[in-house]
């Protein structure tokens, strides 16, 4: 079995005084984080940085001190069968305006979402996913 390491983070921003969280939707028709494979000699925290200025195009402040793993078992294109380890950390958005950040998606997905915590978790797709982000909303909030 394959092994595939890939690091990425629930991204937040303020608009006034309400916390929304940032949710892709995938070009496989899922929503879920921003995240991504693991460049050689990258750390895990330079990954979710990297991937999320790349499929997004904003600037966060990462927080490593929060974190969750997620781990999962998929079929990739080739039909091997992938064990997969997602670090998800926490990034805010630095921001000084009144409005949520437009975000300029990559070409691995379809649109995008600014949520409040109960949208957040309607929407997302799977339930490794749910249980990730309810684990570090509780922690965001001790």
């Amino acid at each position: 079995m394959k092994h595939e390491i890939s690091a990425g983070a629930v991204v937040y921003a303020y608009k006034h005084t309400t916390c929304y969280y940032l949710l892709l939707l995938y070009e496989s028709g899922y929503w879920g984080f921003v995240k991504g494979k693991s460049e050689s000699g990258e750390t895990l925290e330079q990954t979710a940085v990297r991937e999320i200025a790349e499929e997004t195009g904003l600037s966060v402040n990462l927080d490593t001190s929060i974190s969750h793993d997620i781990t999962y078992i998929y079929t990739n294109p080739h039909g091997e069968k992938v064990h997969k380890i997602v670090h998800l950390f926490v990034a805010k958005v630095p921001q000084k305006i009144a409005d949520l950040p437009v975000v300029t998606l990559s070409h691995e997905h379809r649109g995008y979402g600014w949520f409040t915590h109960r949208e957040a978790l309607a929407m997302l797709t799977h339930e490794a996913s749910r249980s990730a982000f309810s684990d570090i909303q509780q922690r965001l909030q001790a």
